[in-house]
């Protein structure tokens, strides 16, 4: 048995923070097939059933949390081939199948995962408890490659188990510290100034390292599309013409944005790649939400008919009937908590209810228009109006449950565009003319002498998993670089904005002719990884270690902590030093998550 001990993070498994932290499982289901195979053939012998009833037993118990679970699984598994069950081939090679994708792909996914959240935390002892777990557990995946390159399974799987545990440790010591952090008071800070076109809808991937995405107006450069994380931002080159509107997550399938002449762009953290699936439709399109790949709505100006109600089922878009009462109203935001259970909101006080089956009016009290709609658990919120803003809500108690009417809101609001209700904590909505607003407990009150703002309109807020408030603005009628991006929170983020650089046709070549041309990382058995072609440097680099420093040669959007990037601000071993073009793209590659993007 072999097992390539480099630490590797390929496309499939690379790091993307756009998706919600989930535990990084173990496929047993090769391991859980075989088992079942095995009891179900009436051949086999009373001695080695009660083995397979054994396994069986073990491999269905409820998972714990973390990866230690799933390697002491295996251990299970390992120690009845080592012994009864050595003569079942098809089982041994499952075994030797998941183990090697434990300590190939997973155990690196934690690596990388933790060392990104240790990189918030400032306490320079927080910090060291941190290292020091990491520490611990990287020396246990050493034993564990070392074991199971030797062909001893069960004791490969108890050392990745201690890594595992270990990864747990060190990511529970990171969170604590950042938590703490997260406890000072809020500061404004003006992220994002003067940029060309005015920026629309902002939106952030979930956990305490999140990556954060704005869309906006055409900034003569094609619409606006960042993707930021701690250290940033990336402009993402859509392909597309106009403006885009609207920027959300779609769970398990990516970043979507709509916008004018209807168009849908969707992006890929994992890949770089833009997909193009624009509707058709000739208007603009204003809101976008989605419960997965196979089920987005986009609303918006749908031209004669006034409205787009459209839904994506995976592979198109099909138009939707909406109530008689919709009929020549625009539709402007659409939001919903399940695919049962979606909103919108238009024109004149329209709000529609989708419950799986059909849209249907709900009355709201009002006849102003609504421009976003929002909540979170039974809240429903819906904000509009220009020249006086209004806001309805959905009562959750008392003889009114269920039912919207308008609140009350202070008198000298001017307008009010969107709005974001999180699951614990204030509500906020902004308007036009630097309107912002806060929720304390049942009371909306005006938020005044707020940085960046100077009377420019503000269209989209969204809080993130750090209650940190971010607050997209400017004027989308007239290009006059006031695009703005303010946030409200504990932490003090980057306003860099650098252009994309495509691994394949930039990051590549460069590495192939300063690294890998001079003979340091040609692939000779002398070097210590190779970046001869793009494969080979993905695998030596992204989420590798390295015996030069305690950072990891390039840790996925934080260039701060790759080990590449310090080390190409001197000349290359034996190279020419590089240009700040050629540094600047790299660190951009980085920033983006050190994707495999062509």
């Amino acid at each position: 048995m072999t097992l390539r001990t480099r630490w590797i993070v390929s496309g499939l498994f690379a790091v993307s923070l756009v998706a919600a932290h989930a535990r990084a499982d173990l496929d047993l289901s090769e391991l859980t097939v075989r088992v079942d195979a095995a009891l179900a053939d009436g051949a086999l012998g009373t001695t080695a059933r009660p083995h397979y009833e054994s396994l069986r037993r073990t491999l269905a118990k409820r998972d714990r949390a973390g990866l230690a679970d799933d390697f002491a699984k295996l251990d299970a598994v390992a120690r009845k081939c080592a012994g009864p069950l050595a003569a079942d081939a098809v089982l041994v090679a499952s075994l030797a199948h998941a183990a090697a994708a434990g300590l190939d792909r997973a155990l690196p996914t934690e690596d990388v995962e933790v060392a990104s959240v240790a990189t918030l935390v400032e306490s320079g002892s927080a910090r060291a408890r941190v290292d020091r777990a990491l520490r611990a557990a990287r020396a246990s995946v050493d034993v564990a490659a070392t074991s199971l390159g030797g062909g001893s399974v069960s004791p490969a799987c108890r050392s990745a188990g201690r890594a595992a545990a270990g990864y747990t440790k060190a990511r529970g010591a990171a969170e604590s510290a950042v938590r703490r952090q997260d406890r000072r008071p809020a500061k404004w800070r003006v992220v994002l100034d003067a940029r060309a076109g005015a920026l629309l809808s902002t939106v952030a991937g979930p956990g305490l390292a999140p990556d954060r995405y704005v869309v906006g107006a055409n900034d003569g450069s094609g619409p606006t599309f960042l993707r930021g994380g701690g250290e940033g931002w990336v402009r993402i080159p859509t392909g597309t013409q106009g403006d885009l509107w609207w920027v959300a997550i779609v769970p398990g399938d990516g970043v979507w944005a709509c916008g004018t002449s209807g168009q849908v762009v969707r992006y890929d953290p994992a890949s770089g790649r833009v997909d193009d699936v624009s509707t058709g439709a000739p208007g603009t399109l204003y809101g976008l939400w989605g419960s997965g790949p196979s089920d987005v709505w986009t609303v918006g100006d749908g031209g004669p008919s006034r409205h787009a109600m459209l839904h994506w089922d995976g592979k198109a878009w099909t138009p939707v009937p909406t109530p008689p009462d919709a009929d020549q109203r625009e539709i402007y935001k659409v939001w919903g908590r399940a695919a049962n259970d979606v909103w919108a909101c238009g024109l004149r006080g329209l709000l529609l209810h989708w419950d799986g089956l059909a849209w249907t009016s709900v009355p709201t009290g009002t006849e102003t228009t609504l421009l976003t709609v929002h909540g979170s658990g039974a809240q429903v919120v819906a904000v509009g109006q220009v020249d006086g803003a209004t806001i309805v809500e959905r009562a959750v108690a008392g003889a009114a449950s269920g039912t919207f009417a308008p609140k009350p809101i202070p008198a000298a609001t001017y307008s009010a565009a969107g709005v974001f209700v999180p699951p614990r904590g204030d509500a906020w909505a902004v308007g036009y003319v630097s309107t912002i607003l806060r929720r304390t407990g049942s009371r909306w009150r005006l938020v005044t002498d707020v940085p960046g703002t100077d009377h420019r309109d503000l269209h989209g807020v969204f809080i993130d998993a750090t209650n940190a408030v971010w607050i997209a603005g400017g004027d989308v009628r007239v290009s006059r670089g006031d695009g703005v991006l303010l946030q409200y929170g504990p932490r003090d983020p980057a306003g860099e904005v650098g252009q994309r650089a495509s691994f394949r046709s930039r990051i590549q070549p460069l590495l192939a002719s300063q690294c890998a041309s001079v003979g340091c990382h040609d692939g000779s058995p002398a070097a210590r990884f190779s970046t001869a072609t793009a494969n080979d440097s993905l695998r030596g680099l992204v989420g590798a270690r390295t015996a030069e420093s305690r950072l990891l040669r390039v840790l996925p959007g934080r260039p701060s902590e790759s080990w590449l990037v310090h080390k190409i601000e001197d000349a290359p071993h034996g190279g020419a030093r590089l240009q700040l073009d050629d540094l600047l793209a790299i660190r951009a590659w980085v920033l983006e998550g050190a994707i495999d993007s062509e």
